[in-house]
């Protein structure tokens, strides 16, 4: 195919030399920086646009100012959001769609065994989605339809387990620094912790694999944890009770009707 891609986030930076390497030609590569008007860009077959969500609508109008737009199958890459903000009337695009890799991108160049068998959430008009499938395809990703209707939790589950796992590391930093750890020193142990928990899950499900003081059944552990962090980082208490709690639903199949009331009862006594 012949390609373009507005962006330079971390999405096109890491896609483009990507589908280059698959056999696809980039007929151009646009970002606000560049010298270039979107709204003269040559032909392609196919315009990935890789920009942050809220831009999605302005730069699918600034591109429907080519001659050539209605001719060419559109491919937004949000997550979330449905694929028509990314047409403008009913003849431009040709056709419009999403192609969204979960994955979470480094923004550079990156080998192709980084999206090879990642899930691939693709919608739209049937020529956009058969698009949007070829280059998954070709990407070695599994590619699946989520419709339109059930894209934000689609892509809700996703930023849980990835955007918002990054800041409970964040946040775990932040309490080991509190006991004297070097910031590098603590990033390098949750990493590390965080790497193997995910290992462990490839050998079950969250049911059998959970760990922890509420997996245990420990509900004076799980009560320091709180009294600890109601002192020292306060901020992080809605989130760890949030998080306790969900860990015990997964975990009270395995736990005595007493101990997870036990458990219950110390999570309310912190519940604001």
């Amino acid at each position: 195919m012949r390609l373009g891609i507005v962006g330079d986030g971390r999405a096109a930076r890491t896609l483009a030399p990507l589908l280059e390497e698959a056999g696809h030609e980039l007929v151009w590569r646009w970002s606000r920086r560049g010298g270039a008007s979107l709204a003269t860009l040559p032909p392609v077959d196919v315009a990935l646009l890789a920009v942050s969500d809220g831009a999605i609508a302005e730069v699918a109008e600034t591109l429907s100012q080519r001659p050539s737009a209605s001719q060419e199958i559109w491919l937004h890459l949000s997550g979330a959001l449905p694929s028509c903000v990314a047409r403008c009337d009913s003849q431009r695009p040709l056709a419009v769609g999403t192609m969204h890799p979960m994955v979470a991108l480094p923004g550079a160049e990156a080998p192709a065994e980084l999206l090879r068998g990642a899930t691939c959430g693709i919608a739209g008009d049937a020529a956009a989605r058969a698009a949007a499938r070829a280059l998954g395809t070709q990407l070695q990703m599994a590619v699946v339809e989520i419709s339109d209707e059930d894209r934000s939790l689609y892509h809700a589950a996703a930023v849980s387990v990835a955007g918002h796992a990054t800041a409970l590391l964040a946040q775990a930093t932040e309490m080991l620094k509190r006991v004297g750890f070097g910031e590098p020193d603590a990033r390098r142990a949750l990493a590390k912790l965080m790497r193997t928990a995910l290992l462990n899950l490839d050998g079950g499900t969250p049911e059998t694999q959970i760990t922890g003081p509420v997996a245990r059944g420990d509900a004076r552990t799980v009560e320091l944890h709180l009294e600890a962090l109601g002192g020292a980082l306060p901020d992080a208490l809605p989130g760890y009770l949030a998080l306790a709690q969900a860990s015990l639903e997964i975990s009270r199949p395995r736990l005595s009707p007493e101990v997870a009331r036990e458990i219950e009862e110390v999570l309310k006594r912190f519940t604001p």
